[in-house]
């Protein structure tokens, strides 16, 4: 869920979520406010496949919201 109150602007990274049953997505999360980030190159998805990442971009572990707090 976005953040209304953040815009998300020159804090987006690319990360890895393992979910507990194993699974694994690739998003784009926000460190400003720990949001997952919909974008337009990337049909406005919040989850993506590990293929969609541009070459030569850095991906990090996903931060959870709820542990940080």
């Amino acid at each position: 869920m976005q953040n209304v109150d953040c815009d998300h602007v020159g804090h987006r990274v690319y990360v890895r979520r393992t979910f507990v049953n194993g699974s694994i997505h690739y998003g784009i999360q926000c460190l400003k406010c720990l949001s997952i980030v919909k974008d337009d190159k990337h049909g406005n998805r919040p989850w993506l496949k590990a293929q969609e990442i541009p070459a030569g971009k850095a991906v990090y572990e996903y931060i959870d919201p709820e542990q940080v707090k």
